[in-house]
């Protein structure tokens, strides 16, 4: 289901703070979504599902998030129904079964209420007042990543979009498959920007990643074909393959360095 608004995140993640303030959700252990779901008037319930993650069926004051048994890991397991509580909160007047397709969640993309949902389940399961002192003075590293993930029990994936938003340092978080960009994100207002379905180059991790990489510099132009520029760029990169998911994250961490004669680099004249 698309849509031509603008998604509102802004909104989406004040609706989940006012959530933590009415429960009183001050440390990662009080986030345990059942118990947020029924206090805002829905009940979870594993099952069966088929074309979807996670389902909210709304009849009135009250809902039902239907969310799928085997999905393989606890913590996309809790973004799927943190995803329908952010439809329960945001979208009360929306078709809840036209929502919520399986790619739509999975790419973080697609339409505006997809996006919104998306933004409010990141900010319910990784408070902003708890995450950032985490992130913001802490240096690139998945180890980081796979911290936060495992300190609030979500995917590494909504952890490493999480720690790109609130790192001081400007970093992206690239997701490949068939050495092919699918999608990536970087911290709003940023100077990074990246061609979906680049193909990885060579020289990249990400072309054939071993376990879980350390972080390295990378030649530029690996990330970013024919960049020109007024500024000196570094690239390090560092990846790992996602679980069963034959999907490759890559953490990039950006330094640009200003340049004292930036018509230097112009060459003689």
């Amino acid at each position: 289901m698309g849509t031509s608004a603008k998604p509102n995140l802004l909104e989406a993640r004040h609706r989940a703070r006012t959530v933590h303030r009415i429960l009183n959700i001050t440390r990662p252990d009080d986030i345990v979504l059942e118990d947020i779901a029924m206090a805002r008037g829905v009940y979870v319930s594993e099952g069966r599902l088929d074309g979807a993650e996670a389902r909210l069926l709304r009849q009135g004051a009250r809902g039902l998030i239907r969310v799928k048994a085997d999905l393989p890991e606890d913590g996309r397991k809790r973004f799927a129904v943190a995803h329908e509580l952010g439809h329960w909160e945001l979208h009360a007047e929306m078709s809840q079964w036209t929502l919520c397709e399986a790619d739509d969640v999975a790419a973080y993309a697609n339409s505006s209420p997809e996006i919104e949902a998306n933004a409010f389940a990141g900010e319910l399961l990784m408070p902003t007042l708890l995450v950032r002192p985490r992130c913001e003075e802490a240096t690139p590293d998945l180890a980081v990543v796979r911290a936060l993930a495992a300190e609030f029990r979500t995917s590494v994936t909504a952890a490493a979009l999480r720690f790109v938003e609130e790192c001081r340092e400007t970093c992206a978080v690239v997701f490949s498959e068939a050495r092919k960009v699918q999608w990536w994100r970087a911290r709003e207002g940023s100077q990074i920007w990246i061609e979906r379905d680049l193909e990885i180059d060579r020289r990249s991790q990400a072309w054939e990643p071993a376990g879980e990489s350390k972080m390295e510099a990378v030649p530029v132009n690996a990330w970013f074909p024919g960049r020109e520029a007024k500024v000196k760029r570094d690239v390090y990169e560092q990846s790992m393959v996602l679980g069963r998911y034959e999907t490759v994250l890559t953490l990039l961490w950006v330094i640009d360095h200003e340049d004292e004669d930036p018509e230097d680099l112009d060459g003689d004249r």
